[in-house]
């Protein structure tokens, strides 16, 4: 569903106004796991996905602040 939906918005918007930012996810991805270690894990997840799409994130801050 998720790929149907970026496909559409990577249709309709221009590259510079459309942002997807995802990741893999090492996370139990059951909504209602709040257990110190699956806690740590999305942690883990967060700084990873800040790693890897750094440049993207400024260029989306850049552009919302313009």
């Amino acid at each position: 569903m998720s790929d149907v939906v970026d496909y559409q918005l990577s249709q309709l918007l221009p590259s510079e106004r459309y942002f997807r930012l995802q990741v893999e996810l090492a996370a139990r991805d059951e909504l209602d796991d709040a257990s110190p270690s699956n806690l740590r894990a999305l942690q883990a997840d967060a700084r990873r996905l800040l790693d890897v799409e750094h440049e993207r994130i400024d260029a989306l801050c850049a552009a919302l602040t313009a």
